[in-house]
């Protein structure tokens, strides 16, 4: 079977033009735009971000016993206590609502750019169920993953506070580098599960009406079958997205930066992005579509009508 990379790019390209530029309508741009911002909802700008100083001077060395009494004395205060358990609860309940709204958004966003519709309030009530099954799907697998990766980051924390401490000995080195490089692979990992469920799971939800559980039992086999070629899909993806990174760069510092602050405002940045978003969305079932036509999410297109034939003109007398 031969898979194509770039003609479901051109495929997708098109069904975006059309979309938004055939003809242009602010309406569908402003709907259209919502569900796709609905539908990323805690994805973006969540990460953290970790600042580490260390002097050189000797008598500046942090010890790592006074920072963990000072820990204890700041914790041995029971306001700041019920103040920090508030907080990581607040923080956890949004990230579940993000995460529930997202996994429903997902539908509504994927099916204004199969059919060529923007709405909101019907399809969100339409997909409960699929929205449902994918949102304790992805929660089950973010516990999953924050699990693996606290297995993962203790033991590299203690070597790097060891190493701090104590010398930097051959044994510690190569114990970092072991665990950075289990680190990064199972980085890669996530995202590429990430990647098949977001294009190609979802698609088959949608089209199947299957849970997500069993969703995956169906797309798995072809996984197996062509896994190379989706793995080249989620290479093809990469670099695409690195050069949607780089356009975005030089036009924010072509417009002396407003173009950042545009993008960082929520939901504007969804519409003006609105292109690269649409075209992402049906990049993936234009790519799916190729393995034959029960993979494909898209409407088959009405059989022209036969033209009648010209009548015959017959002879006179």
């Amino acid at each position: 079977m031969d898979i194509a990379f770039v003609a479901p790019l051109e495929r997708a390209l098109d069904r975006m033009k059309r979309i938004l530029f055939r003809p242009f309508e602010i309406e569908t741009w402003i709907v259209l735009g919502f569900a796709a911002f609905l539908s990323a909802l805690g994805e973006g700008g969540g990460g953290w971000t970790h600042v580490f100083r260390h002097s050189v001077s000797r008598g500046e060395v942090g010890d790592l016993g006074q920072t963990a009494a000072r820990a204890v004395d700041f914790l041995s205060n029971p306001v700041w206590v019920v103040l920090i358990v508030l907080a990581v609860c607040i923080v956890l309940a949004l990230i579940v609502l993000f995460l529930w709204i997202s996994s429903r958004a997902k539908f509504i966003f994927l099916d204004g750019v199969i059919h060529d519709r923007a709405a909101i309030v019907e399809p969100w009530k339409r997909f409960q169920r699929l929205g449902d099954s994918l949102f304790l799907w992805r929660l089950a697998f973010a516990a999953i993953c924050f699990v693996l990766f606290l297995l993962l980051v203790l033991p590299l924390v203690l070597v790097v506070f060891a190493g701090i401490k104590g010398g930097w000995l051959a044994a510690r080195v190569v114990a970092l580098v072991g665990l950075g490089g289990f680190m990064a692979a199972f980085a890669i990992a996530v995202v590429f599960v990430e990647m098949l469920l977001t294009g190609f799971v979802v698609p088959v939800m949608y089209r199947d009406d299957l849970t997500a559980i069993a969703a995956w039992g169906r797309f798995l086999p072809v996984l197996g079958r062509h896994f190379f070629r989706f793995v080249l899909y989620g290479l093809f993806l990469f670099v695409l997205m690195l050069g949607v990174v780089v356009a975005v760069i030089v036009a924010g510092c072509a417009t002396l930066c407003c173009g950042f602050i545009l993008l960082a405002i929520p939901y504007v940045g969804s519409v003006l992005l609105l292109p690269v978003s649409v075209t992402y969305r049906a990049y993936g079932p234009e790519f799916l579509a190729q393995l034959g036509p029960e993979w494909s999410v898209f409407p088959l297109s009405p059989a022209p009508e036969p033209v009648p034939p010209p009548p015959e003109s017959g002879a006179v007398g």
